[in-house]
């Protein structure tokens, strides 16, 4: 157990891992064991994404019974995925069942090559969840959602922002965030690059990146006295502080995202609420 928590805590650890499926991911990250043991594993954790932050959106949108869901194989969830819930899931989905199927099958034998695909997609699910949120319900249109999102390790919102600017390339939102979330991951230089090349690019004016650059700059300063996630404890005990019941109420289907992720962090501490 104790070792669980320091992976959790270790800075390299990736952040956004939902503690009910702590202990797959754990196996199928193990260099230690069997392919199959850890394509098995794989699939696990699929499945447990897809239960834990999918299936019910699914449910809703398709117009469907808890129950006809059940009767259906990953496969077919997969598919309905792609058609009630995300386009950008499919492949990615596929490869891990196809991966997962090696390990959980008589005479599979999935190859390192196939493991490490697995393990760089599954890193960034949930992330991906968050990306499709923001597809969905664009950066800047729920001030208090874009309040939060700053609960997230900055690592993690490097990713979420980048995705979303390759999307949405005259966010200036996400520009700002973007640059922003740069700095609080250690990344000074990376952020003025981003700036810079947006004003080459004239995806921003001569305005917009001298005030941006500016904060930068400004914050820079003061790095140190920002709170800022380094793991997922720290997320928990933010995303507590910034979350306000009227927020939980009006955007339901985000703050569901944040509370699944954490939800069970706190056996570390019993000094944090639940969720």
């Amino acid at each position: 157990m104790e070792d669980k928590f320091n992976l959790i805590l270790d800075s390299e650890f990736p952040k956004l891992i939902p503690y009910e499926l702590l202990d797959e991911y754990l196996v199928f990250a193990n260099e230690k064991l069997k392919n199959t043991l850890r394509a098995n594993c794989l699939r696990i954790y699929l499945e447990g994404i897809i239960d834990l932050f999918i299936k019910d959106i699914v449910i809703k949108e398709a117009n469907i019974t808890k129950e006809q869901w059940n009767e259906k194989d990953l496969f077919e969830h997969v598919n309905l995925i792609d058609e009630y819930y995300a386009k950008g899931f499919k492949n990615k989905f596929h490869r891990l069942r196809k991966i997962g199927n090696k390990g959980s099958h008589y005479g599979g034998n999935p190859s390192d090559s196939e493991i490490r695909d697995g393990l760089k997609i599954v890193q960034t699910l949930v992330e991906d969840i968050f990306v499709r949120y923001f597809i969905k319900h664009p950066l800047g249109s729920e001030n208090e959602v874009m309040t939060i999102l700053s609960a997230l390790p900055p690592r993690s919102r490097v990713y979420i922002l980048s995705v979303l600017w390759k999307n949405d390339k005259s966010n200036i939102d996400i520009i700002d965030k973007l640059s922003m979330a740069y700095l609080k991951n250690g990344d000074k230089d990376g952020s003025i690059k981003f700036l810079n090349d947006l004003l080459d690019n004239n995806y921003i004016t001569k305005q917009y990146h001298t005030i941006f650059l500016q904060k930068i700059n400004n914050l820079s300063k003061y790095l140190g006295h920002f709170d800022i996630s380094r793991n997922i404890m720290d997320t928990k005990r933010i995303f507590q502080l910034l979350c306000p019941d009227n927020v939980i109420n009006e955007y339901q289907e985000f703050i569901n995202i944040f509370s699944i992720m954490i939800k069970g962090y706190d056996t570390i501490n019993t000094d944090l609420s639940t969720i």
